[in-house]
C-alpha cells in the first residue's frame, strides 16, 4: 500500500502527523464537555398560563384546550401534554430530533398569541420556555440565615442569580422557597360597602393614580424638553396616599383600606436539616443551577465552588450558602473510574500480548498505538458535540479489543516474515499489504454493527448514539494507525532480533504444546463425519436451550446505584395547607432523621416531582454519609423508610434510591373521550394495584383536589340586574384573590400591587356568603345572587394529544424486575376488560422498550 510504505520511508514525518494529532486530540479532549449522561435532543417547549382563582376545570375549558387545539397541527409534533391545575395551566409541546429548538420556539409563540384571543381577559401573561428532559441540576445551592423569607429571596431573586448566571456555563437558575414581596391594599369590606365602593373599578382608579406616561417632546428657546405626566407612589405608605375620584368628590386609600408591605401568598417552603453540624433552617431559599447542554458539568462545578465564597461575602452578616447536592461530584467518580478502567484495559492488554508473542518491542507498539486511536477520536467527537460520559467511556472500553485486533494481524505477519528472512522495512510493506483485506473486513464488520445503532431515535436510542459513534470512529483511526503508525514503529523497533530468555522458551513450548494437542483433537472430530454432526446438533441445542434461562436475568430500564442518596415523595389528604404539610413534614424527617447513614435532609413543601403541585404534596431528599461509612445501601435505606412512613396515617409515601423526579419506572395511560368510563376505568385499577403483590407504591395523575364551593348565579335576579356570570364570578376573585392593580417600583425592582378584602371579612364561608357585588349602584350580597353547593375539585386535568388522560406510575420492589412487573400489568389490563372507549399505553421509558424491542415475548 502507498499510505504504508509512504509511512515506512518517512518515519519522522509519520511521527510528527501522528503527535500533531494526538496533540489536538488532547485539545479537544480538555474541552469536550462531561456528563454524567449523553445529552438528549428532544426540543420540548412549555406554555405556562396563570389565572388566579381558577379551578383545573374552568382552565382546562378556557386555557389549556384553546392552547392545544392552536399548536396541535405544528410539523414535527410528537406530542402534545397538558396540566390544567388550579390556577395554573402547562401545555408542553414535544417534537422530534429533527427540529429546530429555535424554530419550535418561534412557531409556538405565534400560535399561543392566537389562542389568547379567546382566553379570558384576566389571565397573566403565558410563559413560554424551552424545557429539556436532561435538564438536572449541577449543583443544589441552599442560602439560609437570620433573615426572613423575604428578604432572603429577594436576596435570591436580585444578587444571586445574576452571579450564578455570570459564570460561563451556567443558563438558568430556579429558585424554591422563600416569600415573594408583594404590597397588599387591603379593603375593609363594610367601609367600602358604605361608600359604594367597588374592587374592580377602586383597582382601575388606583392604577391609574399610580402611573407615568409619556407626554412626547417640545423645543423651546433653543432647548428640548421630554414631558411626562404623573408620578408613582415612593413608598408604601406613598400608596395610601393616593387620591381617587369617587362620585365626583376626591377619595384616599387610606380612607377604606390599609396599605401592607406583605409578601405574595406561598405555594411552595423549603426546609434544610443538617444533621452533621446539628442545624436546622426552618426557612431557606434553594437555587438549583443548571448548566447549558455542551458545558462541562465538573468544571463548571468547579467554578461555581470557588466563587461561593466571594459571593457569601456580598450577602449581609449571619446569610450562608451550602452546598447539599452535588451532582458533579457523583459524575467525575464515575467517569474517573471508567477512565480508569480503559487505562487498566490498556496494560492488561499489553501484558497479555506479551505472554503470547514474547517480544515486549511488540508491547510497546501496541502501548502506543491503541492511546493514539482513542486520543484522535475526541477530535472528531468535538466536532459532533459529544460528551464525555458513561456511554462513550464504556465504548472506548469496548473497543479496545476491536482497536488492538487491528495492529496485532498487522505485527504478527510483520513478524513472520522477517523469520523468513526478509528485511525488516520490506516485511513491514508487505506484511501489512498482504494482510490489508483482512484488517478492512475485520474493521468493516464492526462499523457495520454499530453504525446502525448510531441513527436510533427513540428515547432509550439516543443514548446509544454518542455510544455508537465513538466505537465507529476509534475504530477508524485503529484502521489509519494499523496501516501507518503501527509498520512504521515496527520497522524501527524489529530491525534485531532478541536473544531468547528461558521465560521466552518456556512461552513457546506451551503454546507448541497446546498447538498440538488442539490439532490431535481437530483430527479425532474430523475423522468421523457423525462426530462433528453430533458437536453441531448438541452445541445448537445449548445455545436453544440458554434461552430458557432469560426468565432468571432481571430486566430494569436503568441500572441500580448508590448515588448517596434517598429520595421521598408524600401526598397527604386532599385539601391540607402549606401549614398542616409542614407539621406532616416535621414527622417525617423526625423518623428519617433516626437512621445512622443520613447526614442532612432538604425538603419541599407545595410540590413532588415535576409537575403535580399542590400544598398537599411534599418531597425530602435525604442525603447519605459515602457508601464506605455506612453499613445499610441507599436500597435498603429505602426499602426500611417506606415500611416506617407506610405506619403514618393518611400518609402516602414512595421512597426511592434512584429518584423520583424523572417519572417511576414503569408508567401507562388509559385514555378516552368518555371520561365517566375513564373515571370508573382508573378507579378498578387503582383497586387492583392495591391488591397486586411487588409494587413498592405507585401514583395516579387523577387525584382529588380542594373541597369546592360551587357558587351559580340565578339567572332570573342576575339578570334583572343586568349582571352576568362573569361579574359575580369577578367580585368573588377580587375579595378572595385580589386584583393586581400596577406594580411599585424600588431600587430598579418591580413588586405587584394588589388589592382585595381583609382577610378577616372573609375569614369562613358565612362571610364569603356576604361578599358585595355592585348592580345599579347597590351592593347585594353573593347570597341573595347566587345558589351554593359543595363538591370535590380534580387536583389536575391531564391530557395527552388533547384526550382525557390517567397516567399511573408504578414503583417496583426492589426484587422485582421493570420487565416482570410490565408483565403483572399486562395480566391486570387483560384481566380488567376495560370499556371499548378506553385504550391502554405505556408511557415513559416503558413505552419506548416495548416499541424497541420485543421483551414481552421474553416472559
Amino acid at each position: 500500500m502507498k499510505i504504508t510504505k509512504f509511512a515506512i520511508e518517512r518515519p519522522v514525518t509519520t511521527t510528527m502527523l501522528f503527535i500533531a494529532l494526538a496533540f489536538f486530540g488532547v485539545m479537544a479532549y480538555v474541552n469536550v464537555g462531561v456528563n454524567m449522561m449523553p445529552k438528549v435532543n428532544s426540543p420540548s417547549i412549555m406554555v405556562t398560563t396563570v389565572l388566579p382563582g381558577a379551578t383545573p376545570e374552568e382552565l382546562e375549558k378556557n386555557v389549556t384546550e384553546k392552547i392545544e387545539k392552536e399548536i396541535s397541527g405544528l410539523s414535527n409534533l410528537k406530542r402534545v401534554i397538558s396540566y390544567s391545575m388550579e390556577n395554573v395551566s402547562t401545555v408542553q409541546a414535544e417534537f422530534r430530533s429533527s427540529k429546530n429548538e429555535n424554530e419550535a420556539m418561534n412557531e409556538v409563540k405565534e400560535k399561543v398569541e392566537l389562542a389568547m384571543a379567546e382566553m379570558p381577559q384576566s389571565i397573566e401573561r403565558p410563559l413560554i420556555q424551552k424545557t429539556n428532559i436532561s435538564d438536572v441540576p449541577v449543583l443544589t445551592i441552599v442560602m439560609s440565615g437570620n433573615k426572613s423569607g423575604k428578604e432572603l429571596y429577594d436576596l435570591a431573586d436580585q444578587k444571586l442569580k445574576n452571579l450564578f448566571t455570570r459564570i460561563n456555563g451556567v443558563t438558568k437558575v430556579n429558585i424554591i422557597g422563600g416569600e415573594k414581596r408583594e404590597i397588599k391594599i387591603l379593603a375593609d369590606m363594610r367601609r367600602a360597602a358604605e361608600l359604594g365602593l367597588d374592587l374592580t373599578q377602586v383597582g382601575a382608579a388606583i392604577q391609574a393614580a399610580n402611573t407615568k406616561l409619556p407626554g412626547g417632546t417640545y423645543d423651546y428657546d433653543g432647548m428640548n424638553f421630554s414631558i411626562e405626566t404623573g408620578q408613582e407612589a415612593s413608598s408604601p405608605q406613598a400608596i395610601s396616599e393616593l387620591m381617587i375620584s369617587h362620585k365626583g368628590y376626591p377619595l384616599s386609600v387610606r380612607e377604606f383600606a390599609v396599605v401592607s408591605d406583605s409578601v405574595k401568598r406561598p405555594t411552595n417552603k423549603s426546609t434544610f436539616h443538617d444533621l452533621k453540624n446539628d442545624h436546622y433552617y426552618s426557612s431557606v431559599v434553594t437555587l438549583n443551577i443548571l448548566k447549558e447542554p455542551n458545558a462541562n458539568e465538573v468544571k463548571l462545578a468547579r467554578a461555581i465552588k470557588e466563587k461561593l465564597p466571594e459571593f457569601e461575602n456580598e450577602l449581609p452578616e449571619g446569610v450562608t450558602l451550602s452546598i447539599p447536592f452535588d451532582n458533579s461530584a457523583y459524575t467525575e467518580s464515575a467517569v474517573d473510574d471508567a477512565l480508569v478502567n480503559v487505562i487498566l484495559g490498556i496494560i492488561l492488554t499489553g501484558v497479555i500480548l506479551y505472554l503470547f508473542i514474547g517480544d515486549y518491542r511488540t508491547v510497546i507498539i501496541v502501548s502506543i498505538s491503541i492511546p493514539i486511536s482513542l486520543i484522535a477520536s475526541f477530535i472528531v467527537l468535538k466536532q459532533l458535540n459529544a460528551t464525555l460520559n458513561m456511554m462513550t467511556l464504556m465504548s472506548f472500553a469496548v473497543s479496545i479489543g476491536a482497536l488492538i485486533s487491528n495492529s496485532i494481524v498487522v505485527i504478527e505477519n510483520i513478524i513472520r516474515l522477517k523469520k523468513e528472512g526478509m528485511p525488516i522495512k520490506q516485511a513491514a510493506i508487505d506484511g501489512t499489504s498482504e494482510v490489508t483485506m483482512a484488517v478492512i473486513a475485520s474493521t468493516g464488520t464492526n462499523l457495520v454493527v454499530f453504525l446502525p445503532m448510531a441513527m436510533m431515535t427513540s428515547m432509550v436510542g439516543v443514548y446509544f448514539v454518542e455510544y455508537a459513534l465513538t466505537i465507529s470512529v476509534a475504530t477508524v483511526f485503529s484502521l489509519l494507525v494499523s496501516f501507518t503508525l503501527t509498520p512504521m514503529l515496527a520497522s524501527v523497533l524489529l530491525k534485531k532480533d532478541l536473544k531468547a530468555t528461558k521465560f521466552n522458551g518456556f512461552l513457546d513450548r506451551f503454546f507448541d504444546n497446546l498447538s498440538e494437542r488442539y490439532g490431535r483433537s481437530l483430527e479425532k472430530l474430523l475423522a468421523k463425519k457423525r462426530r462433528g454432526v453430533l458437536l453441531f446438533v448438541s452445541m445448537m441445542g445449548i445455545f436453544i436451550a440458554s434461552f430458557g434461562l432469560m426468565k432468571f436475568i432481571d430486566f430494569n430500564f436503568m441500572p441500580k446505584e448508590d448515588m448517596n442518596l434517598v429520595f421521598v415523595e408524600v401526598e397527604l389528604p386532599a385539601g391540607s395547607s402549606l401549614e398542616t404539610s409542614g407539621e406532616y413534614a416535621k414527622k417525617l424527617e423526625a423518623i428519617i432523621m433516626r437512621h445512622p447513614e443520613v447526614s442532612a435532609m432538604q425538603t419541599v413543601i407545595g410540590e413532588k416531582g415535576i409537575m403535580p403541585k399542590g400544598p398537599n404534596l411534599l418531597k425530602i431528599m435525604a442525603h447519605l454519609y459515602p457508601v464506605n461509612e455506612r453499613e445499610r445501601s441507599n436500597i435498603q435505606l429505602a426499602e426500611t423508610l417506606k415500611a416506617q412512613l407506610d405506619s403514618i396515617p393518611s400518609v402516602k409515601a414512595l421512597v426511592s434510591a434512584s429518584g423520583i423526579e424523572g417519572g417511576l419506572p414503569i408508567a401507562f395511560l388509559l385514555q378516552s373521550e368518555n371520561t365517566e368510563e375513564l373515571k370508573a376505568t382508573s378507579a378498578k385499577v387503582e383497586a387492583a394495584l392495591l391488591d397486586m403483590e411487588g409494587i413498592s407504591g405507585y401514583e395516579a395523575s387523577n387525584r382529588n383536589g380542594n373541597r369546592l364551593i360551587r357558587i351559580i348565579p340565578r339567572p332570573e335576579i342576575v339578570s334583572r340586574l343586568n349582571l352576568s356570570v362573569f361579574d359575580v364570578a369577578t367580585a368573588i376573585n377580587s375579595a378572595i384573590n385580589g386584583i393586581k392593580v400596577g406594580v411599585y417600583k424600588e431600587n430598579g425592582k418591580e413588586y405587584d400591587i394588589r388589592i382585595s378584602y381583609n382577610e378577616n371579612d372573609i375569614s369562613d364561608l358565612a362571610r364569603i356568603k356576604n361578599i358585595p357585588v355592585l348592580a345599579n349602584g347597590q351592593h347585594y350580597t353573593v347570597e341573595r345572587l347566587a345558589d351554593i353547593s359543595y363538591d370535590i375539585s380534580q387536583a389536575q386535568i391531564y391530557h395527552v394529544n388533547k384526550l382525557p388522560t390517567v397516567e399511573f406510575g408504578i414503583m417496583p420492589k426492589d426484587n422485582v424486575s421493570d420487565m416482570e412487573m410490565q408483565g403483572k400489568i399486562n395480566q391486570l389490563m387483560d384481566n380488567l376488560q376495560a370499556p371499548k372507549s378506553v385504550t391502554v399505553k405505556w408511557a415513559g421509558m416503558a413505552e419506548d422498550m416495548m416499541s424497541r424491542c420485543a421483551i414481552s415475548h421474553l416472559r
